[in-house]
């Protein structure tokens, strides 16, 4: 298989956003221009150009025009106005006067930018920031990526999960797992270390594995007072 066909796996945060590639048998995650392991889930419209994600870094001033630099989208993609915590989740935001709802109760960004109005849906803006990530990971390993694996809340309603499959699929990925974090991190905690995992039919499965897991992994760090990498292989079982 060549390394092309390997998909890279994004964690979209609410602040943050971190991006990984399986390479030499180990995961890399892929640093971003200003050699960030993270990248700031933010969009900028101040000024005459937009500022994604690590080109906001220092060049925004928070203080002159907040209602046009959106972040935390995360926390309404996917949902409704009519929804019980909607008001709850914009309250901090400091464009809230800037959400407008359409005759679908769903949420869209008033956006005045060099003297156009635009109004963009929340998985637009995901979209936004999941197409620098894409730019990031392409600059960093030289070559196209088309597949991507995203983590999610696990609390993301099937509404939610959607809007990111689609905020994905809009910037060209295939997105072959939607994947609850807590998975991930059971994952990443040495899950079937040293071990060949068979695919289950829902990888969420594995959550309960987790405290587990952690727990071993915790008590080596301890035992051996050194800190040291885990890894895993996963076998694809054709279904």
């Amino acid at each position: 298989m060549n390394f092309k066909d390997i998909p890279i796996g994004i964690d979209l945060g609410t602040t943050n956003s971190c991006i990984g590639a399986f390479r030499n048998g180990t995961v890399e995650i892929i640093p971003n221009q200003i050699c960030g392991r993270t990248t700031p889930s933010v969009v900028s419209f101040c000024g005459e150009k937009i500022l994604i994600g690590d080109q906001t870094q220092g060049k925004i001033q928070f203080l002159d025009e907040p209602e046009k630099i959106i972040y935390s989208i995360k926390r309404i993609i996917g949902k409704k106005s009519t929804e019980d915590n909607f008001n709850k989740l914009i309250k901090d935001l400091p464009y809230k006067n800037n959400i407008i709802i359409n005759e679908n109760n769903r949420p869209l960004i008033n956006i005045d930018f060099n003297g156009k109005e635009e109004n963009y849906f929340p998985e637009e803006i995901s979209a936004m920031i999941l197409k620098r990530l894409k730019e990031i990971a392409e600059e960093y390993l030289g070559q196209p990526i088309k597949k991507a694996v995203i983590t999610i809340p696990a609390y993301f309603t099937e509404a939610q999960r959607e809007a990111t499959k689609m905020a994905g699929e809009a910037v060209g990925f295939e997105i072959l797992k939607i994947i609850n974090e807590p998975t991930a991190a059971a994952f990443a905690m040495g899950l079937g270390e040293k071990e060949d995992l068979e695919r289950v039919d829902d990888l969420d499965q594995s959550f309960f594995l987790l405290e587990e897991n952690k727990n071993k992994y915790c008590d080596n760090l301890k035992e051996n007072e050194e800190k040291k990498n885990i890894s895993f292989r996963f076998r694809w079982r054709n279904t």
